[in-house]
């Protein structure tokens, strides 16, 4: 919690609105990712989650519960918790998904749903095609859409360079797609 709000608890002179919650919740995430802090995380992802109902910020409280949880699936991986990275990936998709129906046509939306998604099929072997089947049209659906989004185009990459050859995949081709998500970036 930042010093602004502690202090802000602890003498009782505001109370924040949604959207100052969600900035500081999606800070905390941030920050734990940098940290790879699990319990930042988590913490942080209940703290968006909280604020899903919400009319004005609840779809972006959604998408960054499920940036928060795909986060968390990486650091459950490291420390060698392949369960727990699993269920971090299942409600990253969860979270994504509701995002997704409250808007069908966010790029963003639809690219942290196939990230939670590729999370859910790399970890969980019997959940790939399943995942697979659901990746296929939103991947083609948000090109088609966003094609020169950098999140897109990056989702886009590492498909291509993780994808074996014999499938369609080609590690020299990912590096430059990786390449032009960097120019636009800049």
């Amino acid at each position: 919690m930042t010093n602004l709000w502690i202090a802000a608890l602890v003498t009782g002179m505001f109370v924040a609105t949604p959207t100052e919650r969600l900035i500081d919740a999606r800070t905390r995430a941030y920050d734990g990712n940098f940290q790879n802090d699990a319990a930042a995380l988590r913490q942080a992802a209940a703290d968006l989650v909280a604020l899903a109902d919400d009319r004005d910020v609840g779809r972006m409280a959604l998408y960054y519960a499920s940036w928060a949880e795909w986060a968390l699936a990486a650091s459950e991986l490291q420390a060698g918790d392949t369960a727990g990275a699993i269920r971090a990936g299942e409600r990253s998709a969860f979270y994504a998904r509701r995002a997704f129906e409250r808007d069908t046509t966010d790029p963003e939306v639809m690219t942290m749903l196939i990230n939670a998604l590729i999370v859910v099929a790399v970890l969980d072997k019997e959940k790939f095609m399943v995942s697979a089947k659901e990746i296929a049209p939103l991947r083609e659906r948000v090109l088609a859409q966003a094609p020169s989004n950098p999140r897109v185009v990056m989702m886009d990459a590492g498909m291509i360079f993780n994808t074996p050859p014999e499938r369609g995949g080609s590690r020299e081709r990912g590096l430059a797609r990786y390449l032009e998500a960097i120019e636009l970036l800049d």
